[in-house]
């Protein structure tokens, strides 16, 4: 599932009966930051991510932590 947003970041989620896998490209295809399996897990658990708004709060994050920059805005596709 793809998720897009005004700022050219893509949030891709990807889930398996146990596995899991979340990352982020920018414009360029280049990925920006990527997630699997316990460290999934332990972002929903530890309340970075939220199930209702993944794309959203995996965004947030990046943001928060100055991975990416704060001037996005959120156009769910």
């Amino acid at each position: 599932m793809k998720t897009k947003y005004k700022s050219p970041f893509i949030v891709h989620t990807w889930f398996e009966r146990d596995r899991a896998n979340i990352w982020v490209e920018d414009a360029n295809n280049k990925k920006v930051a990527e997630w699997w399996d316990e460290d999934v897990v332990q972002m929903f658990d530890d309340g970075f991510f939220d199930h209702r708004f993944v794309g959203e709060s995996v965004l947030s994050y990046l943001a928060e932590h100055k991975i990416i920059s704060k001037n996005y805005t959120f156009v769910p596709e």
